[in-house]
């Protein structure tokens, strides 16, 4: 995953140098602007999946610590050995809902990055056609 999220920084950093170089060549001829507006948008699209699996890294580390916060339950004597053993569910809704916030943020952005690049194609495609 480090490799992915690194990868996906020298992309991001690339796009912006990009869109930046676009921008100012833009007073030179017109047409630069637009292909800066694809460059945005490809930076849209980086953010929007970076969010992606940024929210299943968040469910992939619900499923890892379960087992450790069973351990604490049983360590604070609210659930018995043979619960611990058996990894018993009962208190998987509660230990969830305690990501709620984190999966709800990781959504939120995922709509926003998405909808700015879905913006900006429009915006190209409505200037050029």
């Amino acid at each position: 995953m480090i490799s992915l999220d690194r990868s996906l920084k020298i992309i991001r950093i690339c796009l912006y140098l990009i869109t930046a170089v676009f921008l100012l060549l833009h007073f030179l001829w017109q047409p630069f602007l637009y292909f800066a507006m694809t460059s945005l948008m490809l930076l849209f699209v980086n953010l929007a999946v970076l969010e992606v699996f940024r929210y299943n890294e968040i469910k992939m580390q619900i499923k890892s610590d379960y087992e450790v916060y069973l351990v604490k339950c049983y360590n604070e004597g609210q659930i018995t050995k043979m619960q611990l053993d058996a990894k018993d569910k009962i208190f998987y809704p509660e230990f969830v809902k305690g990501f709620k916030s984190s999966k709800l943020s990781r959504m939120l952005f995922f709509l926003l990055w998405f909808g700015l690049a879905v913006t900006m194609l429009i915006m190209v495609l409505k200037e050029i056609f």
